[in-house]
């Protein structure tokens, strides 16, 4: 699933995209990914991938050092007898930027936790960066930050991601519905699935795959799929997936998605039915066009118009589901399922 999301989503590969191309180019960037980033560790393998031709210069993953930035460079940047002619007159960032060392071959991907750090990170890569001369070889910093940090933004030369701001509906409802295609859904249940896993699931793009990988499970039973998940599924970094505000507001939700999508093929049932008994209902005196489908079960079963038992039971059951879905109760999924065979 990691890789239809990095790979196939169109958000989602021009983020790596960008970050390879600045990674070409030697520009540093600082990226916001918090917990809820989908496939958090796959985002860099895959860097790593496609920057693997570069010669001459590799990629160094590390957390973030407790020491200052530019100390803990000097330490592992240059050998001792340069670390011994470092004086503090100068700046940790300047000296290095003038110093012929192996940080200059660098790119160093970087996780920090907190923000305080980031800043201190951002502040050095400034320093660094308008120390070096121009069309010289120096270190690509790839910051990888757990939370926001204010203090990053808007610095010149070092761009701000945050991929969460980048991301819309439709990039979740693309992945949703290619997710769909690879679980046990019936065909005609598919795209109920896509927007049902992607409406229940909101920015939780991995919790969205695992619901959309349990297919007919998770639509017979929404709540009890989501609880399972919880309690026996954990993200792709370990931690537990967090379902409580989804709980909160799972009727609401369902109810919507299921307006959306049901509604429509009611509306499209009645005006199959309105064209096949047209005849009858001026006859009678209706306008056709006017007649909701309850009205028109109605007419079917006081027989002034007639139709097939099986067209009967249809229209009740579109009945009963387009009073459901206007009194804002959820259909059961026994409900959905018949009517959208039809659609």
């Amino acid at each position: 699933m990691e890789r239809i999301w990095w790979d196939n989503i169109p958000i989602a590969a021009r983020y790596v995209r960008d970050i390879v191309d600045a990674i070409h180019e030697e520009r540093s960037m600082v990226l916001l990914l918090p917990k809820t980033t989908p496939w958090r560790d796959a985002l860099r393998q895959i860097v790593e991938e496609r920057i693997a031709s570069i010669p001459d210069r590799s990629l160094y993953v590390l957390p973030c050092p407790e020491e200052e930035p530019g100390r803990y460079l000097l330490r592992t940047s240059c050998p001792e007898e340069r670390r011994l002619a470092y004086r503090s007159t100068k700046s940790y960032a300047e000296f290095l930027a003038k110093e012929d060392c192996v940080l200059h071959t660098r790119i160093l991907w970087i996780e920090i936790a907190r923000a305080v750090d980031a800043s201190a990170w951002v502040d050095f890569i400034g320093a660094y960066q308008h120390a070096m001369e121009r069309d010289v070889p120096r270190a690509t910093f790839i910051l990888a930050l757990s939370e926001d940090c204010a203090k990053c933004r808007g610095r010149k030369g070092i761009p701000y991601r945050v991929l969460a701001d980048e991301v819309s509906e439709y990039d979740r409802y693309a992945f949703a519905v290619l997710a769909a295609s690879d679980g046990d859904g019936q065909r005609h249940l598919r795209v109920y699935l896509a927007s049902l896993a992607a409406t229940l699931c909101g920015d939780d793009i991995e919790l969205m795959a695992v619901c959309s990988r349990r297919g007919m499970a998770f639509l017979r039973d929404p709540q009890g799929v989501l609880r399972q998940i919880a309690e026996t599924e954990t993200r792709s970094d370990g931690s537990p997936f967090d379902i409580t505000g989804v709980m909160e507001e799972l009727p609401r939700l369902i109810w919507r998605t299921q307006l959306r999508l049901v509604f429509p093929v009611i509306e499209d049932r009645r005006q199959h039915y309105i064209e096949q008994m047209r005849r009858q209902l001026v006859a009678n005196g209706d306008v056709p066009e006017d007649i909701e489908i309850g009205p028109l079960f109605y007419r079917a079963c006081q027989k002034t118009v007639t139709c097939t038992p099986t067209a009967l039971a249809e229209l009740e059951r579109l009945k009963d589901a387009r009073n459901k879905l206007a009194h804002l109760d959820e259909l059961p999924f026994e409900m959905v399922d018949l009517i959208l065979r039809h659609q």
